[in-house]
C-alpha cells in the first residue's frame, strides 16, 4: 500500500483499490464457506478473477514463431521481449536485428526499424528504440561509427507501444554487431538509459512475467524447453517488490522452471542473455562478472564494426568479414 513517491491522492486511490479487493475476497471466501483465509484461498480467488482469454496473444505469437521454424538454442541478434496488448494481455515477441552490408545513405539511416518505418509503433515505442540506438552509438568509438545499415523488427502484428522494449532492442543490436549469440530461453523487459546504461522500471511486470511462464509451458509441450528445462526472465530491479508480491499470491505456479532475475544495468542484461548456463554463483557475483564480460564484448563489437567498415570501403563485404577468436 505504501511506496516511495506516494502522495495523499495516490495513497487514497490505493486504499480504495485495496478495500475493494478485500471486499471481493471476503465475498469469495463466504461463497466457499471459508472461515480462515489462507494464501491458497487468495490464490484460488485470484484465479477466479483471471480473464478466460488471458493467454490468447501468447498462444498466437508462439504458433506464429514455431510454425515457420524451430528456434535454435542460441541466435545472434535475436531475443524475446515481453509486452502488453492494448487490453493488458501478456505477449511474447521475438525481436531481431540484422546487418545489411550496404553503405548507409545518411547517418539517420544507419539504424532502421521495420516497425517504425511501417508506422506500427507509437511515439513511446519510437522513443524506446531511439534510446537503444543512442546507447549503442555511445559504445562505439567516435571514429568507429558503423557506415552500414542495421535493421530491426519487433515481429508484432498488432504494433508496438511503450518504451519498455528499449533494453531488448539494445541487446539485439549489440548481439548482432558483436556476433555474440543470445540464448533463446532468455526473456527481458526494461527501459534503458543511453546516458549510463541503467535499466529503469516498467509497468505491468507481473503480467509480463506470465507471458514468459506460458511461453515456457508451450515449449515444454512441444518438447523444446532446452537442455536445462528452464526459462529466464530478467526485469528491472526497481520492480522487484511488485513482482515478488505478485508471485506470492499468483494463481499460476512458477516453480523452478521460470527463473526471475532482477537487473540494474545493460551489462548485467547482456551477461545473462548470452552466458550458456546461468548458475547461482553467476547471480551472486553478477555485478563483477557482468562488468568484465561487458568490457570484453564491447572491444569485440568495436573490432567487428571496424572490420565491416574497411570491407565496405573495399566494396567486398562478405557475409561475415571477420573471424575473431573469442576466448
Amino acid at each position: 500500500l505504501l511506496s516511495h513517491g506516494s502522495t495523499r491522492n495516490t495513497l487514497s486511490l490505493k486504499y480504495r483499490q485495496l478495500t475493494k479487493e478485500i471486499d471481493r475476497l471476503m465475498e469469495f471466501a463466504k461463497s466457499k464457506s471459508v472461515e480462515n483465509i489462507t494464501i491458497d484461498d487468495v490464490k484460488r480467488f485470484n484465479l477466479s478473477e483471471e480473464p478466460k482469454n488471458r493467454f490468447h496473444w501468447v498462444n498466437r505469437s508462439f504458433d506464429d514463431v514455431f510454425a515457420v521454424r524451430e528456434f535454435p538454442t542460441e541466435t545472434t541478434g535475436a531475443i524475446f521481449g515481453t509486452a502488453l496488448t492494448w487490453m493488458d494481455e501478456p505477449v511474447v515477441f521475438p525481436l531481431r536485428s540484422k546487418i545489411i552490408p550496404d553503405r548507409a545513405a545518411s547517418p539517420d539511416s544507419k539504424f532502421q526499424s521495420y516497425d517504425i518505418g511501417a508506422e506500427l509503433t507509437d511515439k513511446t515505442a519510437v522513443k524506446g528504440y531511439n534510446e537503444a540506438v543512442d546507447f549503442l552509438r555511445t559504445q562505439l568509438a567516435p571514429d568507429n561509427q558503423n557506415n552500414f545499415m542495421v535493421k530491426t523488427t519487433f515481429h508484432r502484428e498488432h504494433g508496438a507501444a511503450g518504451d519498455s522494449a528499449s533494453l531488448a532492442s539494445a541487446l539485439s543490436l549489440f548481439s548482432e554487431l558483436s556476433d555474440i549469440p543470445i540464448q533463446q530461453n532468455r526473456f527481458c523487459t526494461g527501459t534503458l538509459s543511453f546516458h549510463d546504461g541503467t535499466v529503469g522500471p516498467i509497468g505491468g511486470v507481473d503480467t509480463k512475467s506470465l507471458a514468459v511462464l506460458k511461453w515456457h509451458e508451450l515449449k515444454k509441450e512441444k518438447g523444446i524447453a532446452g537442455k536445462d528445462g528452464k526459462s529466464y526472465f530478467f526485469f528491472p530491479a526497481q520492480n522487484f517488490e511488485t513482482l515478488e508480491e505478485y508471485v506470492r499470491t499468483s494463481p499460476y505456479d512458477y516453480g523452478d522452471n521460470v527463473v526471475l532475475i532482477p537487473i540494474s544495468n545493460f551489462a548485467q542484461a547482456l551477461y545473462l542473455a548470452t552466458v550458456q548456463d546461468i548458475t547461482p554463483d553467476d547471480i551472486e557475483h553478477l555485478p563483477e562478472r557482468s562488468e568484465a564480460f561487458y568490457l570484453k564484448s564491447k572491444r569485440r563489437m568495436n573490432e567487428r564494426v571496424a572490420g565491416f567498415n574497411k570491407q565496405l570501403v573495399a566494396s567486398t563485404v562478405p557475409e561475415d568479414p571477420l573471424s575473431i577468436s573469442y576466448a
